[in-house]
C-alpha cells in the first residue's frame, strides 16, 4: 500500500506542476471530469485513492496526516455521486473564472499536497524495506 500511496503523492506532483505550467490546458482536461458519465468514475477512482492513503497510513512516516487525508478523499468519493455534479460544477464555474492565477493557485496546492504525500510515504533513512510492505 506504501508504495501505491507514493505513486498518489507522485501524481499529484505532476498534475500541480502540470496546472501550474499550463492553466488554460489544465481547465479545459479538469471540465471534462465534471460531466456525469466521467465524474462518476472520478468518484471511484477518489474512493480507491482514499482508501489507499488510509491503508498506507500506517507504514508511514506521517500516519495521522495520511490517516486523516485518506478518510476525507474516501468520504469525498463516496458522497461524489449524490453532491458531486451540481458542487463539482459550482466550485468549478467560480474556480476556473478566476483566472490563470488562481487556477495556479490550486495547482500548487495540490502540488503541495503531492510532496508532503510523497514525503510520507517514502521510508525514512535506515529502512529501506519499507515500501515492500502492504
Amino acid at each position: 500500500m506504501i508504495l501505491a500511496a507514493l505513486f498518489i503523492g507522485l501524481a499529484l506532483v505532476a498534475q500541480g506542476i502540470f496546472g501550474i505550467a499550463a492553466p488554460d490546458a489544465f481547465v479545459r482536461v479538469l471540465r471534462t471530469i465534471q460531466t456525469p458519465p466521467v465524474i462518476y468514475a472520478a468518484a471511484v477512482i477518489r474512493t480507491a485513492i482514499g482508501f489507499v492513503l488510509f491503508r498506507a497510513a500506517s507504514s508511514s512516516r506521517l500516519p495521522r496526516f495520511l490517516h486523516v487525508l485518506g478518510l476525507l478523499i474516501l468520504v469525498g468519493g463516496l458522497l461524489t455521486p449524490f453532491f458531486g455534479v451540481r458542487i463539482g460544477n459550482a466550485i468549478f464555474d467560480w474556480w476556473s473564472h478566476g483566472g490563470p492565477l488562481l487556477v495556479r493557485l490550486f495547482a500548487a496546492i495540490s502540488l503541495a499536497l503531492g510532496i508532503f504525500i510523497t514525503y510520507a510515504a517514502t521510508p525514512p533513512r535506515g529502512m529501506p524495506d519499507r515500501l515492500n510492505r502492504t
